[in-house]
């Protein structure tokens, strides 16, 4: 197991420490003191053992005490960087980095372990951008296909369909999506979004490569020999146009990935506790 961590435990005695900390060395004790001025107590090897409870705070002499084994420490704040005063009334003047056992990446402004909440975000976004792109290169080629071989009037009137389709801002129709489903669907609204409207450069693609092959030789020899419409697409057609369309099925993938991570980022994904690239992306702006 990388990481025994859950996603969404929140340990809040250690927020925000980094994956390397800057430890102070008191006699055989590290003492690593956060951003928000907490100390906490660390073992040799990087492991968190205790944040220190907090004696009292002297806001005139900005300095606060804590508890360290039943004698009172002092973070000083007066000064910049900030010192940690013993026991004894000395400064701590020696200090080493050492890595975070605890939390390999760090944690978060609520103390959940950023390594955890990253592969499940990962999780997440492939989720997304793999049943996206899939649902695109389905619909995408069936109705590029078959507007292409159609031809005329059925061929103009589909896409005609294809570009007020992509006129649609996606923002705009997750909103929409979220007002119409009952409940808490944010990643679903996203899915059924790029679903349902991400089809359309794929149809084109699909609809381009058809006009060209449908007027090959082979084409005419399988129409004369009665081979149905369906079965030209399926086996003679879209096959030959495979190339362009893994091409574009393998750039609709960071491209699905980047609109669930911005999603996310602006609160239109999932919910909290639940982690994605984005919403780890918002996080890291108000840490």
């Amino acid at each position: 197991m990388i990481s025994p961590h859950s996603y969404e435990k929140q340990e809040l005695s250690f927020v925000n420490i980094p994956p390397r900390m800057n430890v102070f060395i008191m006699g055989s004790d590290y003492i690593y003191v956060t951003k928000n001025l907490k100390p906490i107590h660390v073992a040799r090897d990087g492991e968190l053992i205790v944040a220190l409870p907090r004696i009292k705070e002297d806001l005139s002499k900005k300095m606060t005490s804590y508890d360290f084994n039943g004698r009172p420490v002092f973070v000083d704040f007066s000064v910049k960087p900030l010192e940690l005063i013993d026991p004894d009334g000395n400064r701590v003047t020696e200090t080493t980095k050492v890595h975070n056992k605890t939390y390999l990446l760090g944690s978060d402004k609520l103390g959940r372990d950023l390594l955890t909440r990253l592969m499940i975000g990962a999780r997440i976004s492939l989720l997304v951008a793999f049943i996206a792109a899939l649902t695109n290169l389905i619909i995408g080629i069936l109705y590029g296909g078959i507007s292409a071989y159609a031809g005329g009037n059925m061929d103009n009137i589909m896409m005609r369909f294809v570009d007020v389709v992509s006129t649609i801002p996606l923002t705009l129709y997750v909103i929409l999506i979220m007002v119409i489903l009952p409940g808490d669907t944010g990643i679903l609204s996203i899915i059924i979004a790029l679903g349902s409207v991400y089809w359309v450069n794929m149809a084109r693609v699909v609809r381009g490569q058809i006009l060209t092959l449908k007027e090959q030789d082979y084409v005419h020899g399988a129409k004369i020999m009665g081979t149905t419409t369906w079965n030209i697409l399926i086996r003679h057609l879209i096959p030959n146009a495979m190339g362009p369309i893994i091409v574009t099925v393998t750039m609709l993938i960071p491209s699905a990935i980047f609109i669930e991570a911005f999603m996310s980022f602006i609160g239109l994904g999932v919910s909290p506790p639940m982690a994605s690239w984005g919403t780890m992306c918002n996080d890291a702006l108000e840490a």
